[in-house]
Formats: C-alpha cells, structure tokens, sequence
C-alpha cells in the first residue's frame, strides 16, 4: 500500500500558521506527550496526528484555531528566526535555476546566516547531494547547525565555523574539485573568489550575491582574472497584486450611462410607470459589481541586491 503523504504523522516536522506574520516550526512529538502553546489555546500534538496536512485545527480548551500547513522552502524561510538579513523567494528562486542544481548536486555555501537560502539549497539536491555551508560567526553557526538538525536536514547539510575570506574552504582536503556550484555572500566577496575555484570541479558555477553596485564590480574585476566565463549580473524584482471585486466601470460604460435617458421622475414611479432605459442600467449595475481590479500589495520588497552568475571552465 502507497504512503499517504498528505497526513500528519508523529515525529514529522509541521508549520503552524497563526497569520502571515506569525508562522512557527513544530517538530512533532506526541508519543512524549508534548504540547504546543500560543495565544490561540493549549495544543497537544496528539491533535496534530492523523490530520491533513492544511488542517484547520482547535486547541485542546477551544480558545482557538491554527492551521497546519507542510514545510515548504518559501514557508521556512517565512518561519525562521532572522539572525541575519535573509534572502528571499524571487532571489532563492532565480540562484538554484541558475546554478542548475539538481539531486546529487554539490554546493558550497559562504555565509550561512539565517540558513534561509540553505534550506532551498539541501533540498534542491536532496537526496544524494550536499550542501556543504560555512558562517564565521560561532553562535549563528551552532544555531544553525541545530535549525537543519530540526527540519530533518543534518544529514544533507554540514555546517563548519570558518572565516572563508582569509581561511577559503580547504579545511577539509576531501572537498577539493568536488563542487557543482558555489554560492557567495559576504561584505567583501571578492577576496574569497581564489580560495573558490580551489573547491569547483570544470564547468562549475558561481553566484555571488551583493546588495552594492560597487560591491558587484570589484567582485567581477576578481572573476575574470580567475578565468571565469560567461560572467552576467541581474536584478531580480517581483510585484504581487490583489485580484478582488469592485464597482468600477468601464470606459464605454462611463460614456454610455453620460448619454443615457433620465430615471422617471417620482410621480411617475408612483403610478406604475417604468422605461426600458431603466431596465437597461439595472442590468449594468449588476455586471459592474462582477468585475474585478488588481491592486499592488502595500507591503512590496524592491531591490535586494545583485546577483553575478559565472562559469569556471578550468
């Protein structure tokens, strides 16, 4: 018999969704009898078992809901813990395409921080790749190191405290030549592009990521005296718009209704009379109400920074 992959099982890693600003992470317990708290009642996690993934789910004391929802890459990085700046969906999005990841990938990562980008990084090469990430920071290294542990990704991803600007990524002479793809995102990348294509097999990738222009051009001045190729930088910028039903017309219909006959007046209502031009706007108002706008959200990210895709062919 097929798993079903759409039920909550024990010791499976769940998102509780409280609004689109309150998203936490619950590794699953119930055979310890755990619980999960927050402002919307008491949450054994018995309740979560045997529920669909989607679920919407009462608290023990019927104070309120949450809803549980499957991890995704785009929901984790929603729920992290912001230790650093992260990086977003468009940008995560547009780095694994154009690293060209796949299963069996592997990838070097410098720095790690909030692990945002990590996370979509394991699991487009799960489950034969590795991600192998380094932080200079010691405590964001240990938190994070403890993060992949709890969604189930330790196995995937290797965390190892290590400045890579001066020290490069040869703590471990294993992982010489051995990598599909190298991503960079440090205040000073280019002093680290040397120590990279110690690390990259031929035909390997790099992308660095950097919020300044000026930080995008000594970084490309590093590339091609390492002999990279096929160097290109881009600006990746995504609006969202609100789809919802509104009373606005068209401009035929503002025209229309300006040459339109006048409603009968009072008296003529009283007596029974009606027009057909009456009918006729009756029937517009209607199909006024079915159309629908699309607004922009307030709320919109706009430049994040560059990113610099490059090519190693040695």
């Amino acid at each position: 018999m097929m798993e079903d992959k759409n039920t909550i099982k024990d010791k499976s890693l769940v998102l509780v969704y409280k609004n689109v600003d309150d998203i936490d992470i619950v590794p699953l317990d119930a055979e310890a009898k755990k619980i999960y708290n927050c402002k919307f009642g008491v949450f054994p996690h018995s309740l979560f078992v045997g529920k669909q993934y989607g679920a919407q789910i009462w608290s023990a004391d019927h104070k309120g809901f949450i809803y549980a929802l499957r991890p995704t890459s785009q929901l984790l990085t929603a729920s992290l813990a912001h230790r650093t700046q992260i990086i977003y969906a468009t940008d995560i999005s547009f780095i694994v395409a154009s690293l060209e990841l796949k299963s069996g990938s592997i990838v070097i990562e410098s720095g790690t921080g909030s692990g945002s980008l990590s996370v979509s990084l394991a699991r487009a090469v799960a489950p034969k790749g590795h991600l192998y990430t380094y932080e200079f920071n010691a405590v964001r290294a240990e938190q994070a190191a403890l993060d992949f542990k709890k969604y189930g990704l330790d196995n995937i991803i290797t965390v190892t405290k290590r400045d890579a600007i001066n020290d490069g990524f040869l703590h471990d002479p294993s992982i010489a030549k051995i990598a599909h793809a190298v991503f960079l995102d440090l205040p000073n990348p280019w002093n680290a592009i040397p120590h990279a294509v110690k690390v990259m097999r031929p035909y390997a990738r790099l992308c660095n990521f950097s919020p300044c222009i000026e930080q995008v051009q000594k970084c490309i001045e590093a590339m091609d005296k390492s002999g990279f190729i096929e160097v290109k930088t881009y600006e990746c910028l995504s609006k969202h718009y609100n789809i919802q039903p509104t009373d606005i017309k068209s401009l035929s219909e503002m025209t229309d209704f300006g040459k339109r006959k006048k409603f009968p007046s009072e008296e003529q209502k009283k007596e029974g009379e009606s027009t057909e031009q009456e009918a006729t706007d009756s029937k517009k108002i209607k199909k006024m109400k079915k159309k629908g706008m699309a607004t922009p959200y307030h709320s919109e990210r706009g430049h994040t920074g560059y990113l610099t895709i490059a090519i190693y062919p040695q």
